[in-house]
């Protein structure tokens, strides 16, 4: 074994023009393999991110049956009893101790006013103790910080005597409204029996946006109308630009008491970073059918809970796919064609060491250990240059506009050990089956054709 890895080591020292120019094909394919796995990396932990905590989703999530697909056409009937959430969080708090929380949420639709006109809504009602645990979660801070960046004025959990809302942005704008109401005005506001309301004055719209009060409108879960008023304490991104035009968040018991019901759409759990979602989800699926509960577990992952995660992230794998057998193919053909001229050049050479008594399956290992070589030789330099360039676009802080999200991301490269590891092992394994394809045909070759010439 040492005496064929001294001959492979000495051979590469052969053609160095050449074999330098297979080593830098090795050595950039690894580098841009290791910085897009780095940015789908990041992208991941984004959308992530975004879609557990800051938009409710949970790593996972409870619902009636059917009830992901017609809990909004039909509130009433695939909401959640009391009796329901109050066993479901028993039986998650007992199954994962270790979880980072449990809430319960309320979704629906509204109206919300401002006196003189009214904007349809897509809102959510959340637990004010969770909600702020949700935005100040570290992963959060880590990988959604533009998101927190777009948030202007307070939380929901910081008000007690009056209902906050948070509203978008585009909301605030369609409404017209641009006052957030601060902590130090925390009491419902005193309204004048002598106001006057003249949607047809310019400056009454003024003053309108100098107020942050807007009127909740909905249908109830009876059918009947309800309205209440609330106060904008701040206003936020949801990170979707489909949700921008429409989205808004209270308090739960706040939503509950516009709906008139104790019931809720959902029950979230939410387990540490790094949790797999498909096995948690199975074990919580057996233990509520053997509480003899009738609910569906879903994980963050599922199109149908998560539909832009799944889908964005499909696209991104696909495309990195593509990419990576893009750049394997490169390699294989650049190290092939090294291996098949140093093959061809050196058949006399094959044919003296069979003479010394050399087996043909020793001359193939000497080939496959060369180009096994050549790729241990190139993973540290093309390592190094990755990380280089990593450091050099983060520290550059560029940003980005990704089609659907609400604003622009960072550009992060997020060189992963574990894609390295795999990433290199990939390419080595290459270079070694490409020395061993290519030394196969004239390694079996009679004696006598190898040592007549150089050539095959």
């Amino acid at each position: 074994m040492s005496t064929r890895l001294a001959l492979a080591f000495k051979n590469l020292g052969r053609n160095r023009r050449r074999n330098m120019a297979t080593a830098s094909a090795i050595i950039l394919g690894y580098a841009g393999l290791l910085l897009l796995s780095g940015f789908v990396t990041r992208i991941e932990k984004f959308f992530r991110a975004t879609s557990i905590y800051l938009n409710h989703v949970g790593t996972l999530s409870v619902f009636k049956p059917d009830g992901v697909e017609k809990h909004l056409l039909k509130p009433k009937k695939y909401s959640l009893t009391p009796e329901e959430q109050g066993k479901t969080r028993e039986i998650m708090q007992n199954l994962f101790p270790e979880n980072e929380g449990i809430g319960t949420s309320l979704q629906g639709f509204s109206l919300i006013g401002n006196g003189c006109k009214t904007w349809p809504v897509r809102i959510t009602g959340t637990e004010k103790d969770l909600e702020k645990r949700l935005v100040n979660h570290w992963s959060v801070n880590q990988f959604s910080a533009e998101l927190l960046r777009a948030r202007r004025g307070s939380g929901i959990w910081e008000f007690k005597n009056i209902t906050p809302i948070l509203v978008t942005h585009k909301v605030a704008r369609n409404l017209g409204k641009s006052k957030i109401k601060s902590l130090k005005e925390d009491a419902p506001p005193q309204f004048s029996t002598s106001d006057t309301y003249d949607c047809s004055d310019q400056r009454f719209h003024l003053r309108l946006a100098d107020d942050s009060n807007v009127q909740l409108a909905a249908r109830t879960f009876q059918n009947d109308f309800s309205a209440v008023d609330a106060e904008i304490v701040g206003f936020y991104s949801s990170g979707l630009e489909l949700l921008e035009e429409s989205a808004a968040l209270v308090p739960l018991d706040a939503l509950q008491k516009l709906y008139e019901t104790d019931g809720a759409t959902k029950i979230s759990l939410f387990l540490p970073w790094n949790t797999p979602p498909e096995p948690a989800a199975r074990r919580l699926s057996e233990a509520l059918r053997n509480a003899n509960l009738d609910l569906e577990v879903h994980h963050y992952k599922e199109f149908s809970v998560n539909p832009f995660y799944a889908g964005f992230m499909n696209l991104i794998y696909v495309m990195s796919s593509f990419f990576l057998t893009l750049a394997i193919c490169v390699v294989t053909l650049t190290v092939s064609d090294t291996m098949t001229m140093s093959v061809l050049e050196r058949s006399r050479e094959i044919g003296t060491l069979r003479a010394l008594g050399f087996r043909q399956n020793q001359i193939i290992r000497m080939f496959s250990e060369e180009g096994t070589l050549l790729g241990l030789l190139c993973l540290p330099v093309g390592l190094l240059i990755a990380w280089l360039t990593s450091l050099a676009v983060n520290s550059a802080e560029v940003l980005f506009e990704v089609p659907g999200i609400s604003t622009q991301i960072k550009v992060v490269l997020e060189i992963n050990a574990m894609h390295s590891v795999l990433l290199g092992a990939l390419l080595v394994g290459v270079t070694m089956l490409s020395g061993w394809i290519t030394s196969v045909r004239t390694a079996n070759k009679a004696l006598v054709k190898l040592l007549q010439s150089h050539v095959s």
